[in-house]
This record gives structure tokens, sequence and C-alpha cells, in this order.
């Protein structure tokens, strides 16, 4: 797939997605309950 297709125009990195996963593994999330995080650039937005 294009990164053109992706409204961010880029793929996201690593350690975009490795600060998702650390964020809520971490006591600052501790309220978030059923919820889907999506970092994928906005693709699935489009």
């Amino acid at each position: 797939m294009p990164s053109r297709q992706v409204p961010t125009g880029r793929f996201i990195e690593p350690a975009e997605l490795a600060a998702a996963v650390a964020y809520l593994a971490s006591e600052e999330a501790r309220s978030v309950t059923g919820h889907v995080l999506t970092v994928d650039g906005g693709r699935t937005a489009v």
C-alpha cells in the first residue's frame, strides 16, 4: 500500500505505536476502559 493512501502521507513509526502501548500500560490510562485505540495514521478513517 503506497503511503499516499494514508491521510497523514506517511506510515507510522514503530516508536509511535510503542508510545501508544506505553500510555495504555501506564498509570495515566487507569480510567481508560473498553476502548480501541487505532494507531494507523488515519488510514481506517477514510
